[in-house]
C-alpha cells in the first residue's frame, strides 16, 4: 500500500512474477483474464533479468492478483474479495509493523483506529 499506486505495485512485482511464471498458475492468470507470457517470465526470472521481469508484470497483472495501491485501492479489493467467498489474506511486500499497522488501518478503518 502506497500513496503512489505505482510504487505500491512494484513492491510487488518480483514475488508475483516468482508465483505466476508457474505453469500451476495458468489457471487463476485465464480467471482473472490476465494476459501474460509465463515463458517470457520464467525466462526473465531464471536470468534475474529484472528490467524484462517488471515489463511483463505489469500494473495491470498486479492489480488482477494483488490488493495494492491506495488505501482506498486496498479497501475496495479487499470488499471484491470477500464479496466472492475469499476470507483470508496474504501479506506481502511489507516492510515492517509499521506497514502492517497502516494496511490493517486500511483495510477496516470503522474497527482499528490511528
Amino acid at each position: 500500500m502506497d500513496d503512489k499506486p505505482a510504487c505500491a505495485h512494484a513492491r510487488l512485482r518480483r514475488r508475483l512474477g516468482f508465483v505466476l511464471r508457474g505453469v500451476h498458475h495458468a489457471r487463476n492468470l485465464l480467471l482473472a483474464g490476465t494476459k501474460l507470457d509465463r515463458r517470457a517470465l520464467s525466462d526473465a526470472y531464471a536470468r534475474e533479468d529484472w528490467a524484462q521481469l517488471e515489463t511483463l508484470v505489469s500494473d495491470d497483472v498486479v492489480q488482477r492478483h494483488a490488493a495494492s495501491g491506495t488505501p482506498a485501492d486496498l479497501r475496495s479489493a479487499l470488499d471484491a474479495y470477500q464479496a466472492v467467498g475469499l476470507d483470508e489474506i496474504v501479506l506481502s511486500g511489507v516492510a515492517g509493523r509499521s506497514d502492517v499497522a497502516a494496511i490493517l488501518r486500511a483495510a477496516r478503518p470503522d474497527v482499528i483506529a490511528g
